[in-house]
């Protein structure tokens, strides 16, 4: 006799997008109108917009495959303009093995300036 079965070998990481703070101001009001971009392995995950704040308060969760550990996530921030290309505002780059294995953390990191992003505009 036989055993078919389907073994799904890819993990996945929970990654909550709580909040972010103190962001640059891309409008001419002083505020921007910020959501989160996240790149793993050529998928793209993306938060709500919040409008008019420097403080977006997210708290959406996204099932990223990190089949690849070598690949890391990319977290872009960028001000959602409506008759213009969306700004970067700043970028984080999540290095897979930095992640503990079954572990639940908060942590909060410090974004870069938006000049040295590697990954593709949002569109």
């Amino acid at each position: 006799s036989h055993s078919s079965l389907f073994i799904n070998n890819m993990p996945t990481l929970s990654l909550t997008v709580v909040s972010c703070s103190n962001l640059l101001a891309a409008d001419s009001n002083g505020k921007s109108d910020p959501y989160v971009y996240i790149i793993c392995n050529n998928k793209k995950y993306k938060t709500h917009t919040k409008k008019k704040t420097l403080n977006p308060e997210y708290n959406e969760t996204f099932n990223i495959d990190i089949r690849d550990r070598q690949t890391p996530i990319m977290i872009e921030i960028y001000d959602k303009d409506t008759f213009s290309r969306d700004d970067l505002i700043g970028y984080y780059e999540l290095r897979i093995p930095d992640i503990k294995n079954n572990i639940e953390t908060a942590k909060e990191y410090k974004i870069n300036p938006p000049q040295k992003s590697k990954s593709a505009d949002a569109g």
